[in-house]
């Protein structure tokens, strides 16, 4: 069974929140997933940004493109963008891509948010 694709954004403190994200991250999904990280980022009372991406099922390079633009966002705003349980398949394209080293992975929220 396909899981299917799924962005949500659920606030953990008044100036943190987690953007998980489910199933194909494609042509056909990266939209919402763009919308959704970017508003994320964009919003001046957020300071660290919580990507979660434990059950996304498959990435593309678009994935990896939206990703490189909401961390250039948030390093121009001094909001901090983590990622949290990343697939082993999803950390192995930020690597083909070059640019795994731009981003920050934990296993939990409190260790993603608290960590310097």
């Amino acid at each position: 069974m396909d899981t299917p694709f799924r962005v949500t954004e659920q606030a953990i403190r008044e100036d943190a929140c987690v953007v998980a994200v489910s199933g194909d991250v494609d042509l056909a999904t990266i939209a919402a997933m763009a919308d959704c990280l970017i508003a994320a980022v964009g919003r001046m009372q957020i300071r660290t940004v919580i990507l979660d991406l434990e059950q996304v099922t498959f990435m593309g390079a678009i994935g990896v493109e939206s990703m490189m633009n909401a961390q250039d966002l948030a390093d121009r705003r001094g909001t901090v963008l983590r990622l949290r349980n990343s697939p082993t398949a999803v950390l192995r394209l930020l690597e083909q891509c070059g640019v795994r080293h731009r981003f920050r992975t934990y296993t939990d929220a409190i260790a993603a948010h608290h960590s310097g």
